[in-house]
């Protein structure tokens, strides 16, 4: 097996990740669907989320995460459907008035509703044509507005 291959880690034991991501308040998530630990804060942007493999108490490999689900491939079609949220649109605020408000806002617009299969991500830079970012099985199709 090779170094990092994650059959060769030991896993956690101790648990105590577990138990943080049970208290309610605690910034440690567990996303049932995912099968993912996180670390998340609210910040000046909305809510940041890094998700953690190792348990930081006794360093073992934290569960496996779900690869297979939720995440489904996506037709031509789905995408060109998802990609659609930017037609005709120049500027987060068109984007917004046309889609309504997105889940996420963080220095782009996250919808995850728009899909059971993929959110997608809606980004505005200066100079640049609008682009929509559709995410799915943790890589993207990026699509510019034309």
């Amino acid at each position: 097996m090779g170094k990092h291959d994650p059959k060769s880690f030991e896993y956690c034991e101790c648990e105590r990740t577990q138990e943080l991501a049970a208290i309610e308040e605690s910034p440690v998530k567990y996303d049932p669907d995912t099968k993912e630990f996180s670390v998340e804060y609210e910040g000046l942007d909305g809510t940041t989320k890094y998700i953690i493999v190792f348990c930081a108490f006794c360093g073992g490999h934290l569960p496996a995460r779900a690869v297979e689900a939720p995440y489904e491939s996506l037709t031509e079609e789905e995408v060109n459907d998802l990609k659609s949220i930017i037609k005709d649109c120049s500027s987060i605020t068109e984007v917004l008035a046309k889609n309504g408000n997105p889940e996420i806002i963080q220095n782009s617009l996250i919808y995850k509703n728009l899909s059971n299969k993929a959110w997608v991500q809606v980004v505005e830079m200066p100079d640049k044509p609008l682009s929509a970012i559709i995410i799915k099985n943790r890589r993207s199709i990026r699509h510019k507005n034309t």
